[in-house]
């Protein structure tokens, strides 16, 4: 029997240089947790479900302060799927980010290739074990929450770096 998988795919076909500055790539992870949804594939009760996120993002060569672009840096969420995290494909992210991107990698517990959250903990990959009802729409959830915290970042980053910085509906430039 031929195991149908769903795969969420984006491509980037197209990148238009927003400005001639080639900036430098730094980046913040994080460990968030979900706590309005349950992790269906772990062994411990009641264990909300946690999302590995890297957010790369353009900066001033020598610091990890966010680039003064002179407006709010388009947003695109990256989600690999199918045992791949998104380290595997740090190429495209450093390109998008060099000119001008921010990308927001979201590694998917036990989609994903193994994940290693901040706090120590590591996920390992068991896609075989989730059935293909089940795949798309957590993948799904996982980004909806993203652009939840994404957006409470950009208001109030507590660090400072990110707050203001993202374009995050497509608001056009200048």
């Amino acid at each position: 029997m031929v195991r149908k998988l769903p795969f969420i795919l984006v491509l980037v076909f197209c990148v238009q240089k927003i400005y001639s500055q080639n900036w430098t790539v730094s980046s913040k992870i994080y460990g968030w947790t979900d706590s309005t949804r349950l992790e269906p594939y772990t062994s411990t009760p009641n264990d909300n479900r946690k999302i590995l996120v890297k957010i790369f993002y353009p900066s001033e060569t020598g610091t990890t302060n966010f680039a003064n672009l002179g407006y709010a840096a388009p947003v695109v969420l990256f989600s690999p799927g199918f045992g791949c995290v998104y380290d595997q494909y740090l190429f495209l992210i450093n390109d998008l980010v060099k000119n001008g991107y921010v990308v927001v990698g979201v590694n998917h517990p036990y989609i994903s290739g193994t994940c290693n959250f901040p706090d120590g903990t590591t996920i390992n990959t068991s896609w075989t074990m989730l059935g293909d009802e089940v795949m798309g729409p957590l993948q799904g959830q996982d980004l909806s929450f993203c652009v939840t915290k994404l957006t409470a970042l950009n208001n109030n980053d507590p660090d400072g770096i990110l707050t203001g910085k993202f374009d995050m509906f497509g608001q056009p430039i200048g």
